[in-house]
């Protein structure tokens, strides 16, 4: 949901939200679009730095830049993050934006203010990041392809906008892993045999004839489904899911 801050004299303005993570772009317009506040020196910043370490030592995303997506390009961070935007910006503005928040959850306790008693241990998270890993390793694009996995297990465990990881969420987790890991895998191992059979039949024998049959292969690759991934654990995963459930 997007976040609408409300600023006196001036329109709303809208911080758009991707993932559970809030734009720092749209932040900056908001707290005035001055230089010295620009995100790039927000999140270069020593104590922001400290902050991101903290943030991520359970698993959370504190932040991710989009590159070349058009009006959705920029940074957008994790809820803690923005909080800590606005009091480097001054306290006014750091009113606003808890107020936004406030409005946003109809006057509810901030979720990433009250951590539950149960939340996952650092090894926990140490866990998922490396299944996360894992995953996102058959992709060309696998830094694209593991924020997508973190959102997507956000979304799983109902845990946007920077609410922490419960134990209980860990085998919902570990079985969503499996079924990511064994699409993208298939997908990989696929592609890989298309690419070597481009590379050697048509561009090294000059066969151009074999080209439409190869994209149509990969025309078929890029309607995988979900449904028909393998039905056992392999070893290579097998290993880091056991970890995470025996939380090891």
């Amino acid at each position: 949901m997007n976040l609408i801050i409300s600023i006196p004299t001036q329109a709303d303005f809208i911080v758009r939200e991707i993932g559970g993570l809030y734009s720092l772009n749209d932040l900056h317009k908001a707290s005035g679009n001055e230089k010295r506040h620009e995100p790039y020196g927000f999140l270069r910043n020593q104590e922001t730095q400290v902050l991101i370490t903290a943030i991520e030592q359970d698993g959370t995303v504190a932040y991710n830049t989009i590159i070349g997506k058009g009006k959705a390009q920029g940074t957008y961070v994790c809820r803690e993050l923005v909080y800590r935007y606005a009091m480097w910006i001054s306290a006014q503005f750091s009113l606003m934006v808890i107020r936004a928040f406030d409005r946003m959850t109809k006057g509810e306790t901030i979720p990433c203010l009250a951590k539950p008693t149960n939340t996952i241990t650092s090894q926990d998270a140490a866990n998922i990041k490396h299944l996360v890993h894992l995953c996102g390793t058959p992709l060309h694009a696998s830094g694209s392809a593991r924020f997508a996995i973190h959102a997507r297990l956000r979304e799983l465990t109902g845990t946007t906008g920077g609410r922490a990881y419960t134990t209980e969420h860990l085998p919902l987790i570990a079985d969503e892993l499996v079924r990511i890991y064994h699409v993208l895998n298939q997908y990989g191992t696929k592609r890989r045999a298309i690419e070597a059979d481009i590379i050697r039949h048509v561009i090294r024998d000059g066969r151009d004839e074999m080209l439409p049959a190869l994209l149509d292969e990969m025309d078929k690759l890029a309607e995988l489904r979900a449904d028909s991934f393998f039905p056992t654990v392999d070893k290579l995963i097998a290993e880091p899911v056991r970890r995470l459930l025996n939380r090891q």
